[in-house]
């Protein structure tokens, strides 16, 4: 694609220290010097820049991210996205691998495969044999053994817009009155976020990843909620909600005794909230990327609440305390 001068576009599940050793290192010095010498003249991207800390779960939802990478961008273009796969033809069951990226696919009429076993034969190379469909495991010591796994959620961070500047008076309404019609209209929602917490005037809630249409479906029954319980005293308050995906740890507060989620995903969420207008709903491009796969993928079975978001292009923006940049999209009904 390179001599071909086209654009390329590599994805990384995880660090790229992390990658190397996993998917790279084991081909031998011969595959690292090739890594080395295209990744000047190609755009890397990470669906997280976080390590890999034995967590398989990350090459699943790093070719979940790439597919939905690919259908925005063709959004965008107004345009078809195509797959085009080198591949063995050994089935496997490997997350994020070949055969399990091909599985996923939605569109197999706009799929192109090409058989590398010729290409390997011609040049005398030995295809690599694994066993069982599992990759060689690596022995190393895992730095946070004591944690559980990460877990793939789909997180909502929001906050009040103007709750700062209520007088001292207007805090029983905002309470009593205000949250109370939140509550009563959002209520009623399934299926339910497994979680969700409030501080003062932020809300904080998750999904499980397969439930990424349900979550933006909820995002705007908050901000409808909001919209209505707006009133009298309490009419100049609003809301901005940011959605994002990505792993996180379930743990239990020692101090709290309950279960919360932990993690620089849990962060980059809430980081992502400030940046957000008033009265809008801003998404990541991990989360708007997992949104348009899910989406795809119900358009295929004709069902009828397919489709019905489209996530805007924004632009990159700069996260507030530092927290570097962030390709972001606006969540819009069709």
């Amino acid at each position: 694609m390179l001599q071909r001068h086209a654009e390329v576009n590599v994805f990384l599940p995880f660090s790229e220290k992390d990658f190397l050793e996993q998917s790279v290192n084991f081909g031998g010095s011969k595959w690292i010097k090739l890594f080395e010498k295209i990744k000047p003249q190609v755009n890397i991207k990470y669906v997280t820049k976080e390590d890999f800390l034995k967590d398989k779960i990350l090459f699943g939802f790093g070719g979940t991210i790439f597919q939905g990478y690919g259908r925005l961008r063709a959004i965008r273009e107004e345009s078809e996205p195509e797959l085009l796969s080198l591949w063995d033809k050994v089935p496997s069951n490997l997350p994020g691998g070949t055969a399990h990226i091909i599985k996923k696919w939605s569109t197999p009429e706009n799929h192109t495969s090409i058989d590398i076993n010729p290409l390997l034969k011609a040049r005398n190379i030995k295809p690599s044999k694994t066993k069982g469909g599992k990759t060689k495991p690596n022995n190393k010591p895992n730095t946070s053994s004591k944690n559980s796994p990460r877990l793939i959620r789909n997180m909502l961070f929001s906050d009040i817009v103007g709750f700062s500047k209520l007088e001292e008076r207007h805090y029983p309404n905002f309470v009593h009155d205000f949250l109370q019609k939140i509550s009563k209209k959002i209520e009623p929602f399934r299926p339910k976020p497994v979680f969700i917490n409030t501080w003062g005037d932020a809300i904080f809630a998750a999904m499980p990843e397969d439930n990424v249409i349900a979550m933006a479906e909820y995002a705007f029954k908050l901000l409808d909620a909001v919209d209505k319980a707006s009133v009298g005293k309490l009419s100049q308050l609003n809301i901005r909600i940011a959605l994002h995906a990505g792993p996180v740890y379930l743990e239990k507060d020692p101090i709290t005794n309950r279960d919360n989620y932990y993690g620089c995903h849990v962060n980059r969420a809430a980081r992502l909230e400030p940046a957000t207008p008033p009265g809008r709903i801003y998404v990541s491009e991990q989360f708007a990327a997992l949104l348009t796969v899910h989406q795809s993928a119900k358009s295929k079975t004709k069902n009828k609440s397919a489709k019905q978001f489209t996530c805007k292009y924004i632009g990159d923006l700069d996260l507030v305390k530092g927290f570097g940049g962030q390709t972001v999209y606006e969540l819009v009904k069709k």
